[in-house]
């Protein structure tokens, strides 16, 4: 699979050094941090850089389809780096995990009878194996 750099290149985006280094420190497929998570990530690579930058550079790549973006009610948006893939998460109640879990393209058998379903968004909520495994 291609890196976030490449995919965004391919998409027609222009990268900057500052573009580049936020690319470069949100790739990976299972992800899923904000803007604040990423910022000091980016500092390593290039100190200067800000924090409106950062915004920036992933409200430009939401833009072009390469990364998604995916928020739970109370909390900070969290940037997606494999917007690529069809996928739902499922979110860990104790440690705060994000993990990916893959569907197929047919969402018909989650919808009701007669409904068309182009896109759709799941959210599983309980434990990561992780924290399943810890005694409270």
């Amino acid at each position: 699979m291609a890196t976030l750099v490449e995919r965004l290149e391919a998409s027609g985006l222009r990268l900057t050094a500052q573009r580049r280094a936020i690319a470069e420190a949100l790739d990976g497929t299972d992800r899923h941090v904000t803007a604040d998570d990423l910022l000091p990530q980016a500092r390593a690579r290039i100190p200067e850089i800000g924090r409106a930058t950062v915004y920036k550079a992933l409200a430009a790549f939401v833009a072009t389809g390469q990364v998604g973006e995916f928020a739970l009610p109370g909390e900070p948006v969290r940037y997606d780096p494999n917007a690529g893939v069809a996928h739902h998460h499922a979110v860990c109640d104790a440690c705060g995990a994000v993990i990916d879990v893959p569907i197929g393209d047919d969402l018909t058998h989650l919808a009701p009878p007669g409904f068309v379903a182009h896109s759709g968004d799941l959210v599983l909520h309980g434990r990561c194996a992780a924290c399943a495994g810890q005694t409270s």
